[in-house]
């Protein structure tokens, strides 16, 4: 198995040492343990490798929980950053980057932004799955509740694809945002159960026109906006010369909804 592999591999380069000849001015292996050491490591090993769980990983647009009282929120990403405010335990907080233990944050609801520390988060990705099943789990009783006895409540199946429409040809950072945004539907429909964007186009001038779903538009206007400024930091990016960026919500009718930033 790869599994037994990579632990008897590793565990061969654990018995030895890297060790510099200083006579001939080369590297030599030293061995540092025995068999019987090794055997016991690489059953170890592969005991970690087999029954360790995967670490599911935080992204951009996230919603976080802030996991004790008086959280603080900081200018910058370290403990010598101004502090600009405080989040207490329960207060929801979006991703917006990440450097190192450090999150850059964004409130909706009171417009906050700043930096706060991991260690006053629960993660969404990480110890929050189990919040997030039970979120599953509740809103799959609350519509069966709704469905008539005996009867299978229905479950269509929400498309992710999306693609940008473009006059003319599209740069490569156009592309990968639309790698970014299909990547988006996709996860928002996993962790939160529905798909936000059917339909992109490229306005020009910096300009991104995205026709929202009826799911999306039921949405708090907190969340309305985080997902916008979720796309709009992304979009940015894939626009560098442009002037100024904007991202128009339509319906589906293509009336305008809101834009980011108004």
């Amino acid at each position: 198995m790869l599994y037994i592999d990579l632990s008897v591999s590793c565990c061969h380069l654990l018995r030895h040492v890297l060790k510099l000849d200083h006579n001939n001015n080369e590297l030599i292996l030293e061995s540092i343990l025995d068999m019987e050491s090794t055997v016991k490591l690489s059953r170890l090993l592969f005991s970690f490798l087999v029954f360790t769980p995967c670490i599911a990983i935080a992204a951009v647009g996230d919603i976080h929980t802030v996991k004790v009282d008086n959280a603080i929120v900081r200018e910058g990403p370290g403990k010598e950053a101004s502090q600009i405010d405080k989040l207490n335990n329960g207060n929801e907080i979006m991703e917006m980057d990440v450097q190192g233990e450090w999150y850059e944050i964004y409130v909706a609801d009171t417009d906050l932004s700043g930096w706060m520390h991991v260690s006053t988060l629960q993660l969404l990705g990480g110890g929050d799955a189990e919040t997030v099943a039970a979120e599953a789990a509740a809103t799959t009783a609350k519509e069966e509740s709704k469905a008539p006895a005996g009867k299978p409540v229905p479950q269509p199946a929400a498309s992710t694809k999306i693609a940008i429409k473009s006059s003319g040809p599209m740069s490569a950072g156009v592309k990968e945002f639309e790698k970014y945004l299909l990547k988006y539907n996709a996860r928002t429909n996993v962790l939160k159960g529905y798909v936000p964007f059917s339909g992109a186009t490229d306005a020009g001038n910096g300009e991104l026109q995205v026709t929202v779903t009826k799911n999306w538009l039921e949405k708090s206007k907190a969340r309305q906006k985080s997902s916008l400024i979720t796309i709009y930091s992304q979009w940015k990016r894939a626009n560098p010369a442009a002037s100024s960026i904007r991202i128009v919500a339509l319906d589906q009718s293509g009336n305008n909804v809101v834009q980011y930033p108004k």
